[in-house]
């Protein structure tokens, strides 16, 4: 006996059976890869931000020892030009410090910025040739 073939009705269904569920597998596979992408985001972030804060220990460290030998040597000063004179030398050093902290801490962009968001074209009659009105009958297209 010949099989027959379904026609498109039972086509349809057939593709639409289940088709919630299939859906909810594919979105929760999306969300499974986002969350991964995202982990391993913070991950790369963790390690950068460690290794760029290694890198400004030592030299904040070694600031942080000028600012203590100045210190040392305001307290023993006599004279007011010289005082003054390493008073600005710490104000300078302590403004670098807070500089590289802040440069360190800052971020330049977020990481969403990059990605792409559909867009939806708009609704409407299309403008007519030559920059003439459009009839405003929305419903007729």
């Amino acid at each position: 006996m010949p099989t027959r073939k379904p026609n498109s009705k039972e086509r349809y269904e057939e593709l639409m059976r289940n088709a919630g569920e299939k859906k909810r597998a594919l979105n929760r596979a999306a969300l499974q890869r986002e969350r991964e992408s995202l982990r391993i985001e913070r991950e790369h972030r963790r390690r950068t931000d460690s290794i760029a804060s290694n890198r400004l220990i030592p030299f904040v460290s070694l600031i942080e020892g000028e600012i203590d030998d100045i210190l040392a040597e305001i307290a023993v000063a006599r004279h007011p030009k010289r005082i003054a004179r390493l008073r600005t030398d710490l104000a300078r050093l302590r403004n670098l410090i807070a500089a590289m902290r802040e440069d360190y801490l800052r971020r330049r962009k977020p990481p969403e910025s990059g990605l792409a968001v559909p867009v939806e074209p708009p609704r409407g009659p299309f403008p007519k040739q030559g920059g003439a009105a459009a009839p405003l009958d929305f419903g007729t297209d």
